[in-house]
């Protein structure tokens, strides 16, 4: 079947395509700065990352996830479930210097795709768990100040809804935390 004027379009500025875990991850230049993730080439746009300024958020799900932050008095430890290409955690990296942030990715593709092509990188403040978020949920120690939810396709929300999910999220953070997603 052949492509729509749209889909060709879409396919002329095609970067990368890889196989992950639920499918193919579509990395597309968008404009001379700016690349977009997809879970497919004509999926919706998981991340936008611009390659200049790499901590700035695109997305307008990502900026209402931020919300969250004007609630705490001190965010030093952030726990983040789903990467796509990183915007968010380097979002907080940027502007919560004091912060400790661990990121739980279940597919390793979407790690490697995200630092090969929009500038993501670990460090000493920032970790990337390769790990299904409910595993890691269930089975850390750890408690965080704020947790943000941004692990499921656009398509099926209820990945990480269920009540079980959602209360191990709230135990895993303090008294003054909260879970966003």
């Amino acid at each position: 079947m052949p492509l729509s004027p749209e889909q060709e379009a879409l396919a002329s500025r095609l970067v990368h395509l890889e196989d992950g875990m639920f499918g193919e991850i579509a990395v597309i230049q968008d404009s001379q700065w700016v690349r977009s993730m997809r879970f497919g080439v004509n999926g919706p746009r998981q991340s936008i990352v611009d390659l200049i300024e790499p901590h700035t958020l695109l997305l307008r799900y990502a900026k209402v996830c931020m919300l969250g932050l004007a609630a705490l008095t001190d965010c030093r430890s952030v726990l983040v479930v789903g990467l796509g290409a990183g915007s968010i955690p380097m979002f907080l990296r940027q502007y919560f210097p004091n912060a400790q942030i661990d990121v739980v990715e279940i597919d390793t593709a979407v790690v490697k795709v995200a630092k090969q092509f929009f500038m993501f990188h670990e460090d000493d403040r920032l970790k990337v768990f390769i790990e299904d978020g409910r595993t890691f949920a269930d089975s850390t120690k750890k408690t965080y100040d704020l947790i943000i939810v941004d692990a499921y396709a656009s398509d099926d929300a209820r990945t990480f809804s269920d009540r079980r999910c959602i209360s191990y999220f709230q135990v895993l953070s303090y008294d003054h935390g909260g879970v966003g997603s």
